[in-house]
């Protein structure tokens, strides 16, 4: 088989499952199994597919069909201009958390701040924070061991200096040590309508109860800022009103929004 025409065959059965970027996931795919890039791909559709190469995008075609993410399928996911590994385990990277890196960017900072990302995951906040701001120290909180391995392993291949530890949001913090909280935790209801894709996404990491502000509210209470410090946080604009009226009663200031974070101060 050429390769234009599995693309075309891939493109037609991802299109008839309801996959919108049916032709950009199919090129992702095939550029993935056989090493060679899009543009060359596509340039040249008349390059042959060899029997292994057929059979293990079929292995691939068909989990993509199920509805798996193209992000697992490969094992990646950019983010930042970064290429992030990611399995099961974690979360895949989304574009509009990028907001967290431009929000920071406008706050006063100084050699040495304390930044913690609560609820790491891949990591992919922290690393970022990590090599867009060297003069920080960043520190990358999770509940769970599997998430915080490949944390782990996304700053040790990106050379990012991040420490990282298992805590518990819903533990109360003993000494506050931190300039900076950056939190995508879970606040998504369950009862709310979502991606078939988002079924194969680790639920620890989706999921709160109390329409999703649940973890959100816990880190209110328990959150590790210094007086003065910032808490960003990312959430759906629906529940940014009750947020901001939440923080408020914590003492917290509201400054800002961008996209899905919001900005907030300790007074």
């Amino acid at each position: 088989m050429r390769v234009g025409a599995w693309l075309t065959q891939a493109s037609r059965k991802l299109k008839g499952v309801g996959i919108d970027s049916a032709h950009l996931d199919a090129e992702l795919l095939i550029s993935y199994v056989t090493g060679q890039d899009r543009a060359t791909l596509l340039a040249h559709p008349e390059l042959a597919l060899d029997h292994v190469q057929q059979q293990y995008l079929k292995r691939l075609l068909d989990r993509r069909l199920r509805r798996e993410p193209l992000a697992y399928i490969v094992e990646g996911k950019e983010f930042y201009g970064r290429e992030f590994y990611v399995n099961r385990h974690v979360l895949i990277p989304r574009a509009e958390t990028e907001a967290f890196i431009s929000s920071l960017a406008k706050l006063p900072m100084e050699k040495d701040d304390v930044v913690i990302d609560i609820g790491t995951g891949s990591g992919c906040i922290a690393v970022t924070t990590a090599l867009e701001f060297p003069k920080l120290r960043v520190v990358g909180w999770d509940i769970d061991e599997k998430a915080l391995r490949i944390a782990r392993k996304n700053a040790l291949h990106l050379s990012a200096k991040v420490r990282y530890a298992k805590r518990d949001i819903r533990q109360p913090v003993k000494r506050p040590s931190a300039k900076f909280v950056l939190a995508n935790l879970p606040y998504v209801d369950r009862l709310g309508r979502r991606s078939p894709e988002t079924d194969f996404e680790p639920r620890i990491a989706l999921f709160a109860s109390n329409h999703g502000l649940a973890l959100i509210e816990d880190l209110l209470d328990n959150h590790p800022l210094k007086h003065g410090g910032y808490l960003l946080l990312e959430a759906d604009v629906s529940q940014h009103k009750s947020i901001i009226k939440e923080a408020k009663n914590k003492s917290f200031k509201y400054l800002s929004r961008e996209g899905l974070i919001l900005t907030f101060q300790l007074l």
